[in-house]
């Protein structure tokens, strides 16, 4: 019998016997949710919709990145990142799907790697608008005005 609030199978049926919450809820929100609805995608209802989900709120985050930038979340301890990289590693290993181990880990790392919080956020909106187009979904391409503010701003701050 499954059951659907401690251990919903979408959550909990993956070969590596983590669930997703063993990761998620040590992400900043944002990340965390991103992560989630890459982990479901494929395994409950609508796959297009998980993605863009995904999407969604690692956009939130690059358009928030202000308020992430000077958060102390940002600055994790090294057991805290150790745990998240172990755990990551071992799910991402039996994905089948390279794109969307691929989305998981730049997800991750945003948290694990907070210097590279941008490139990271960015690398893994541009693989699940990838993942998107493979299943007929055109994204719509444009950035904020306030995205593209902050992208000149830490880029900038990045090169000191």
């Amino acid at each position: 019998m499954n059951d659907l609030v401690n251990h919903p199978p979408h959550y909990a049926k993956h070969p590596s016997g983590i669930e997703c919450i063993e990761i998620t809820e040590l992400l900043p929100f944002t990340l965390g949710n991103a992560f989630k609805y890459a982990w479901r995608a494929g395994n409950k209802f609508d796959t297009v919709e998980d993605w863009r989900k995904a999407r969604w709120y690692l956009t939130r985050l690059e358009e928030n990145l202000p308020d992430y930038l000077y958060n102390a979340m940002f600055n994790p301890p090294t057991s805290l990142v150790a745990v998240i990289d172990r755990d990551v590693i071992r799910v991402v290993q039996h994905e089948e799907d390279n794109t969307k181990r691929l989305i998981m880990y730049h997800i991750s790392a945003a948290f694990t790697e907070y210097n590279k919080l941008f490139e990271h956020v960015e690398r893994a909106i541009e693989l699940i608008e990838e993942k998107l187009n493979e299943l007929g979904y055109a994204p719509d391409e444009e950035k904020t005005d306030k995205q593209a503010d902050w992208v000149s701003i830490v880029q900038a701050s990045s090169q000191n």
